[in-house]
């Protein structure tokens, strides 16, 4: 795809902007950067430089004219030259760096979409967030499509029926939390028959039976799961759970992981930020949690919401937390809020509420679990609106979008929403449990290709958060794309996270590599640097972290950057 990457400002003095371009080349796309700066650009694509004031040139009439004109006229025929540059570059899709970028991206091209932040508000008309869940050319990553469930009118069809895919071995890898989806999904595997091996905090690749047929590690709570051993040609698929505010560490997850494929819970306009297939994979019903409804003219409170901000508010909860006081005015104790329960106090409450409101934040425009917790407790569904809800429930019928008057729609739910609600389970529990999310993973499963073995670049990304040195920069920044990695030869008196040494590197530079590492050394292949390590950092440790890669551990014991790195 060809991307532009707009802001008014300066990108040589912007990283988030040099970063994005480097993320989004890195995963393939043709990336354009469109700003004022001059001098020479430091990231992969192409750079349209726009001059920020004009006449150009050094003599006095133009110094003159520049330092004259009023600021409001200098800025409109800069934001002007800037949309006449984007339009002539002809992107299929523009993000802008700042909101007054968006509104020069708008009036620039009308055939182009744009990637707004969700804090910027509502999705427009030709945002990328809302095109995407409706036509797969803009949800799929340049690595290829994947299975297409979730796009209007597609979902998977087959049984649930229990024991349905015994004999199949799956492993299941995430820290076990109270909270974290993978308990339903594993669950539901199990109810099918699957013998699922469950990995808490590492997964050993010696340790995953040749006859598995697909190994997933889910988004959970961090530090993730720490990946061992020599990777096997098994599927390997990472579940993604959050959105924009979460997509920098999940690239990092990717990576470390060496995972083939991810499975998209929702937002799926990021499918083209990730370098593998991405297929969707939205949460579902854990029915385990929820007994039959209770009548909808019996439930307990009239209107309810589980979440954070709902008291106190502020920052990305503001709006969440002035809906919830509304409401507590209007309907008193049959409003209920509470902040966090555990899976089955929530499961009980929305079994007891008519409404429940869904409200998610400007963080991000994620198809929370709270849509599927309650409609799954048979409540009436008052959600944000959502990309791409309406491929999973009819909007108007199987729940409704908050509006300019939200008390007034919860008033009107909680005296006539049974049939909406009851609309939305029916539909819930025939497409949208995790027993028909099993039923998808084992659609998906055979489509993916495992991947090839991991680089040594790419294995650093467990130890390093920010910068590596070595003869193979090139190749470790091409790979680690949110890294600033440093050639030896231009290294000077820095010092460095680690240092990676590749069989190409000569005695003299390794010892001014190693000397510059603060914590680590990598040594790919047969390289023995026992005693070149042992002279700059005497309690080294060294071992074997990967085939072919030795970590040298230069302060075992101590807790990595507990001191001052100096960044």
């Amino acid at each position: 795809m060809r991307i532009a990457v707009v802001t008014t400002g300066d990108a040589g003095r912007d990283p988030g902007m040099r970063y994005l371009a480097r993320s989004l080349h890195g995963v393939g796309h043709d990336v354009i950067t469109v700003d004022g700066g001059t001098g020479a650009v430091e990231w992969p694509g192409s750079a349209i430089r726009v001059p920020s004031r004009l006449p150009l040139g050094p003599g006095l009439v133009a110094r003159t004219a520049r330092s004259i004109q009023p600021r409001s006229l200098r800025a409109a025929g800069y934001h002007r030259r800037l949309g006449h540059a984007l339009r002539d570059a002809h992107p299929a899709l523009v993000y802008p760096m700042s909101r007054r970028a968006l509104e020069i991206a708008l009036q620039a091209d009308g055939a182009a979409l744009v990637a707004a932040r969700p804090s910027w508000g509502e999705p427009l008309e030709r945002d990328i967030a809302a095109v995407a869940p409706y036509e797969e050319r803009w949800s799929i990553s340049p690595a290829g499509p994947g299975v297409p469930h979730h796009l209007p009118g597609v979902h998977v069809e087959g049984s649930i029926a229990p024991d349905r895919f015994r004999g199949t071995t799956i492993v299941a890898a995430y820290r076990q939390t109270a909270t974290t989806p993978g308990r339903y999904l594993t669950a539901a595997m199990e109810r099918a028959g699957i013998e699922v091996i469950r990995v808490g905090a590492r997964l050993d690749w010696g340790e995953v039976p040749d006859r598995t047929a697909a190994v997933i590690a889910v988004e959970s709570p961090l530090p993730p799961v720490e990946i061992h051993g020599d990777r096997k040609p098994i599927p390997f698929v990472f579940w993604v759970h959050h959105g924009e505010h979460h997509l920098d560490t999940n690239l990092r997850l990717l990576a470390r992981y060496g995972a083939d494929a991810v499975l998209l819970a929702h937002s799926w306009h990021l499918a083209h930020r990730f370098p593998v297939p991405v297929h969707r994979f939205p949460f579902g019903v854990a029915t385990e949690l929820y007994a039959e409804p209770a009548p909808f003219a019996e439930r307990r409170w009239d209107v309810a919401m589980v979440g954070a901000g709902l008291h106190h508010g502020g920052g990305r909860y503001s709006r969440r937390a002035e809906l919830a006081a509304a409401l507590r005015d209007t309907f008193g104790d049959r409003a209920h809020f509470p902040d966090r329960v555990s899976p089955e106090e929530l499961a009980a409450i929305y079994g007891s509420a008519k409404v429940v409101i869904n409200e998610g934040g400007d963080r991000h425009r994620p198809i929370t679990m709270r849509v599927f917790e309650a409609i799954g407790g048979g409540a009436a569904l008052l959600s944000d609106d959502l990309p791409g809800m309406a491929v999973l429930f009819a909007r108007g019928e199987e729940y409704e979008v908050i509006g300019a008057d939200p008390v007034a729609q919860v008033a009107a739910l909680a005296r006539g929403g049974a049939p909406l609600a009851a609309a939305g389970r029916r539909r819930a529990y025939a497409e949208h449990t995790y027993d028909h999310r099993v039923n998808e993973l084992l659609a998906i499963a055979p489509r993916v290709a495992p991947r090839a073995k991991r680089t040594p670049a790419s294995i650093l990304d467990a130890d390093v958060d920010s910068l590596v040195v070595g003869a193979g920069a090139s190749d470790a920044e091409a790979e680690q794309g949110d890294r600033i990695v440093w050639a030896h030869t231009s290294l000077g008196s820095r010092r460095v996270d680690a240092a990676l040494v590749t069989p190409s590197d000569g005695a003299d530079d390794i010892g001014e590599m190693v000397a510059a590492a603060r914590r680590f050394v990598y040594a790919v292949g047969d390289r023995d640097l026992d005693a070149i390590v042992a002279a700059h950092h005497p309690a080294a440790v060294r071992s074997q972290i990967a085939g072919g890669v030795a970590r040298y551990d230069l302060e075992p014991g101590t807790g990595y950057r507990q001191g001052d790195v100096g960044h």
